[in-house]
């Protein structure tokens, strides 16, 4: 599109633009002066008629709406067929691409996918790949985006307990078991540890942490095969006074009230 600068002594018009067809194909034209046209007038460029540009003229070539860059995701471990692959589509998934694939390996860990999105620096995006795989619609096979990441591990029958534990070390996987028996496996909590705030981190990235309740028991988080069981330290900015502090403080109450009994009765 071509915007014109008038030099009509007309006020009310400064300038007007007309569209004009690209060819990709090499067109000798001959110099013909511009040719003029209303207002929006598509003019198409023939043998013998050129656009000629004049000072403070504007060109703005649109790029087409339906057109973009080629998009690439990477997948690899344990698929049939690993590599970069180029997006087909806008509305491509995680279970298509993984189909594009060949599926996955005998070998393959489903619930350890490990998935980064390199969009807006998001980093790592927890999904539940079993599920994805058993429905489709889930909210969590999403939309794949330029330049995504997905690897799929081997499967692990371990799981890793670390932070503020007595022996760090990585556990034998228990089906069913809760996070406390992680922890006593590990060897219990450290002096230092702040077994409220202990939280399991699953293969597939998603956090699941200790949910407390009030009238009932608290929630515990069930770790899965190739999870990391995290028990944090205690923060010395939360911790309450000492079994010192409160027994000094209640043996100087006690004190004052025995001396006010005592004034009393005289």
């Amino acid at each position: 599109m071509i915007s014109a600068t008038l030099t009509s002594r007309n006020r009310s018009v400064t300038a007007r633009t007309f569209r004009v067809p690209v060819t990709t194909q090499d067109v000798p034209y001959s110099g013909a002066p511009r040719p003029g046209g209303a207002e929006g007038e598509t003019i198409r460029p023939t043998a013998d008629a050129e656009i000629v540009l004049q000072p403070h003229d504007n060109v703005l070539i649109m790029r087409r709406p339906d057109w973009s860059m080629p998009r690439t995701v990477m997948l690899y471990g344990e698929v049939m067929f690993p590599g970069r692959y180029t997006l087909t589509s806008r509305d491509e998934r995680v279970s298509d691409l993984l189909k594009r694939a060949g599926g996955l390996t005998p070998e393959a860990y489903a619930a350890g996918l490990v998935f980064y999105r390199a969009e807006n620096r998001i980093g790592r995006v927890g999904i539940d790949l079993p599920r994805v795989l058993a429905e489709p619609k889930h909210r969590d096979n999403m939309l794949l985006a330029n330049g995504d990441s997905l690897f799929v591990p081997r499967y692990s029958a371990m799981v890793d307990v670390r932070g503020a534990v007595n022996s760090p070390i990585a556990v034998a996987y228990e089906p069913g078991k809760k996070i406390d028996y992680y922890i006593r496996a590990a060897g219990g909590g450290s002096a230092k540890a702040d077994l409220d705030r202990a939280y399991v981190t699953q293969a597939s990235g998603k956090v699941e942490s200790v949910t407390q309740h009030r009238f009932a028991p608290d929630g515990k988080p069930t770790p899965g095969a190739g999870s990391v069981v995290y028990v944090p330290q205690e923060d010395p900015g939360n911790k309450g006074p000492g079994f010192a502090a409160i027994a000094g403080s209640t043996a100087q109450v006690l004190g004052a009230l025995v001396a006010i009994l005592a004034i009393s009765r005289r």
